[in-house]
């Protein structure tokens, strides 16, 4: 695979390519707090193959695609707290922004960071033109960074056996603004 290493600098984070050997334990550990899966995979339980096959579907995506999920790190220390990016919805040609975040981490403002520039990068990096994102009507606090993020609502849907929260955004409508933001690949 020609797993493209790419970087994205805003203010306060470093948005970058997972490199599996590093960050294994960190995604489990993240995938492991109850209050990140909640929303994503209720009920579910990581193992250590899960963290695996995660690490090797992002690559196949990015290899594929042109675009996946990036690890969230903090610029100050390098630290993991979660990962934004992108997937296709099973079945669908819709591809969804998706994220999650370690929750000492919740409510300042990290994942509205993340998920602009990683809108940023599909629109200025990619073909992609319009781009879905979903959340359960319980979910407030994720719906709250897609409406930040410029995207609208567009109404209920259902997806991974769920009613879900809609809401979309084109590469016309999107305005990527002038928060800090630097991009790499090599």
């Amino acid at each position: 695979m020609s797993y493209p290493r790419i970087e994205i600098e805003t203010a306060r984070l470093r948005l970058r390519t997972f490199v599996p050997a590093e960050d294994f334990d960190a995604m489990f550990r993240l995938w492991d707090m109850e209050e990140v899966t909640r929303y994503i995979r209720p009920g579910w339980k990581p193992t250590r193959e899960h963290v695996e096959n995660y690490f090797i579907r992002t690559q196949k995506r990015w290899d594929e695609q042109g675009f996946s999920h990036l690890a969230m790190t903090l610029r100050e220390d390098g630290r993991l707290i979660g990962y934004c990016g992108f997937q296709y919805v099973e079945e669908t040609p819709n591809v969804e922004l998706l994220y999650g975040m370690e929750p000492l981490y919740w409510n300042q403002g990290y994942v509205t960071e993340a998920a602009r520039a990683c809108l940023r990068f599909a629109y200025e990096q990619t073909e992609l033109d319009r781009i879905i994102a979903l959340s359960y009507p319980q979910n407030t606090g994720s719906w709250r960074v897609m409406e930040k993020v410029g995207m609208k609502y567009e109404g209920m849907v259902h997806f991974y056996n769920a009613d879900l929260r809609c809401y979309a955004i084109t590469r016309a409508l999107f305005e990527p603004g002038s928060a800090a933001y630097v991009f790499r690949r090599s």
